[in-house]
């Protein structure tokens, strides 16, 4: 506020009293912002509703009220049977010829099922992530943990009759078969539904059976060495961060030789839906899961349901007959077997794998030879991926040249696959870091930089009337972890790119 006044002391005095006035409405504010956070209870779902209140930050799982599909308006349960529809009908790749001829030799140990304790089952379920979702039982997992004591012994006696029956007939409990299902956006036209990632929610004692059946199978992997070592997705003592150093790695030593490396960043349509249940099953016997514990797989895998939860609305529920869930214990760990074998399509590439993310890189001191060996194993890749029911998305998959940042290189050559072009890009964005054709990092520091400026500026505006341990949460969680995530990868970069960081940093 501006007073017009030439009398000094009362100015003085006008500027005395404003400044007194904001600090008691700053304190206040401190004092309000301290009660209202106090009051989520370390519930951190409600603190997190608060802060983007205070913020200003709209929710990023927004829920869908309604969409536009083939010229239809639909909401409520109209929208959830659509989106059920679209993810139980997607137009599956039939698979060609014996899958199994990739695999390099038959593993002639069987894996048996040992019985569940009462012990492993209270120690299986209090590592089980809490989550505020019910499963189609109306249950959640923190209730059941606190009676996981009580009710240890009976569950165990239950996993041990699936185990026992599986002798049979193999029985996974049908009840436990049927996943309630939400959807997330992730980004493109809203109107799409191939737009929205099904995530399901499976029932709480179906996660404590799966969680049961994947102890035993990771330790059956690792002591024969079943997985290979290309594949960095849901191991143990694996992470994205140690997939992308050992590109960069592989691609520096090139460097060191004045090579060129080639990256292939290939990009599969929904890996995860289109897996074939009946190949599946033909690969994990060929790995040593056969048997009583084949049989138990495949009441897994079979008879499986899902409905999609919209808003209050439930859809019809429908079979699916292919994939894995998305969000299930097991889902991952069959999907690392299911494509296992695809290092063995070529010896000469490296293979640097997550989940569906597959990077393949090639060396060499000609880029019109290069070009030659990646189209070379382009086409096994594909002959490869029509075996087992999969798609490439050309439109995705793009290649990177690496090179010496002094080096200058002439491309008269493309990649193909299936007369699709693939696009060859100075830069491309895998696992979340930005790998530069030099590998100088300045698109990934720049990313970042955006990233954060926009965060500091949210922060900025509050820092005074949020309390100390609320600021340390938003720095951890906004700040701070775009921060650290990849620093063993662009950290290298130039003193210039790390003072950006550094600054911005300071501003907070």
């Amino acid at each position: 506020t501006n007073i017009k006044t030439k009398d000094i002391n009362k100015l003085s005095a006008f500027k005395r009293y404003r400044n007194q006035l904001n600090k008691e409405l700053q304190n206040a504010k401190k004092i309000y912002f301290c009660d209202f956070f106090l009051s989520c209870n370390n519930r951190v779902d409600v603190l997190w509703k608060k802060l983007n209140s205070v913020l200003g930050r709209s929710c990023a799982t927004k829920q869908v009220l309604k969409i536009s599909h083939n010229d239809q308006e639909l909401s409520g349960q109209a929208l959830s049977n659509a989106f059920n529809d679209y993810y139980v009908n997607l137009v599956k790749e039939r698979p060609e010829s014996d899958p199994c001829k990739y695999i390099k030799a038959r593993n002639n140990e069987s894996m048996f099922l040992m019985p569940v304790t009462a012990s492993e089952v209270i120690s299986v379920f209090n590592v089980l992530k809490n989550s505020q979702s019910c499963d189609s039982d109306g249950l959640q997992i923190k209730p059941v943990k606190y009676v996981i004591d009580l009710i240890s012994l009976p569950l165990a006696h239950i996993f041990n009759l699936c185990f026992n029956l599986c002798f049979i007939n193999g029985v996974f409990p049908c009840q436990m078969q049927l996943a309630k299902v939400t959807v997330l956006y992730k980004k493109g036209n809203k109107n799409e539904l191939g737009n929205y990632r099904p995530v399901s929610i499976l029932p709480v004692f179906s996660k404590g059976l799966e969680k049961v059946i994947l102890l035993r199978m990771t330790t059956f992997a690792d002591n024969h060495d079943l997985i290979s070592s290309s594949q960095f997705g849901f191991r143990k003592h694996r992470s994205t961060e140690l997939a992308l150093l050992a590109q960069k790695e592989h691609i520096l030593r090139n460097f060191e030789q004045k090579k060129l490396t080639l990256g292939l960043f290939v990009d599969f349509t929904k890996a995860f839906d289109y897996l074939d249940h009946n190949l599946l099953l033909k690969e994990l016997g060929m790995y040593g899961f056969r048997g009583h514990v084949s049989k138990l797989l495949r009441s897994y895998l079979s008879f499986r349901r899902q409905y999609v939860h919209i808003n209050g609305h439930s859809s019809e529920i429908k079979p699916i007959e292919s994939g894995v869930l998305q969000g299930s214990i097991l889902g991952p760990f069959l999907f690392n077997v299911y494509i296992n074998d695809i290092v063995n399509i070529s010896h000469s590439t490296q293979f640097f794998i997550y989940a569906d993310d597959a990077s393949l890189l090639f060396d060499g001191n000609d880029v019109s030879e290069l070009i030659d060996n990646a189209n070379e194993t382009l086409e096994k890749l594909n002959r490869w991926s029509r075996h087992n029911a999969l798609k490439i998305n050309a439109g995705k998959t793009k290649a990177v040249i690496f090179r010496p940042k002094n080096k200058y290189i002439n491309i008269t050559k493309d990649s193909f696959i299936n007369s699709s072009q693939i696009e060859i890009v100075p830069a491309f964005k895998t696992l979340g870091v930005i790998f530069q054709e030099n590998l100088l990092w300045d698109d990934h520091i720049n990313h970042i930089v955006s990233k954060l400026s926009s965060i500091v500026g949210i922060l900025y505006r509050h820092k005074h009337i949020l309390p100390l341990k609320t600021k340390l949460i938003l720095y951890n969680s906004l700040f701070y972890s775009h921060l650290n995530y990849g620093q063993l990868i662009w950290g290298t970069t130039t003193y210039t790119n790390l003072h950006k960081i550094f600054m911005l940093q300071k501003r907070y």
